[in-house]
């Protein structure tokens, strides 16, 4: 299997939002209501447009089955936010999210050469925190900060790492994507 990313485009609008709204994916987004055509439209013309986000599909051997994103780019203090869900259940456990958080990563700390890259996850989340910890992310200790959802308020994790931290982890994302036989097309 090959994973590699592909810039997101207009004509990726509609897929984007059956993933946001497919429940695999909203149950652990910060807002997880029917998301409509027109607030879609208004979200998606947004991010192509700002200059400090770079939103790609993740992408196995031409089918999309995912996105990954970095966000809030900003070159002065050399950090950025960073976030990735699957679409597409069927590709879960195989190395798709390993390869996507090698190849986003890398452009961010060898493109862009940021210092830092942030993420967050609801807690309850515990494959995603899984994944975020086991690519070299940190736990932050911060001030208790919530999402609600009906009567229930969701615990935020906040995570980070840094491109010392990164330097040391992606060996063992190589690693673990041969073993799966994921390879990556870095183009």
């Amino acid at each position: 299997m090959i994973v590699h990313l592909e810039r997101v485009t207009i004509a990726d609008k509609d897929l984007l939002r059956g993933w946001r709204n497919s429940s695999k994916v909203s149950d652990w987004m910060y807002t997880n209501h029917h998301i409509s055509e027109s607030e879609h439209s208004a979200w998606f013309d947004q991010m192509l447009r700002t200059e400090t986000t770079v939103y790609w599909k993740i992408v196995i051997d031409s089918e999309a089955v995912g996105a990954v994103l970095l966000s809030e780019i900003n070159v002065n203090d050399r950090s950025c936010s960073w976030a990735i869900y699957l679409g597409e259940s069927s590709v879960k456990g195989l190395g798709v999210a390993q390869a996507a958080c090698l190849l986003s990563l890398n452009f961010a700390f060898d493109e862009l050469d940021l210092g830092v890259v942030k993420c967050e996850a609801i807690a309850q989340n515990t494959r995603a925190l899984g994944l975020y910890e086991q690519v070299g992310f940190v736990p932050q200790i911060t001030d208790a900060q919530f999402v609600q959802r009906g009567e229930s308020n969701l615990a935020i994790v906040k995570l980070e790492i840094s491109d010392s931290a990164w330097e040391s982890s992606k060996n063992t994302l190589h690693q673990i994507l041969a073993e799966k036989g994921v390879s990556l097309d870095e183009q």
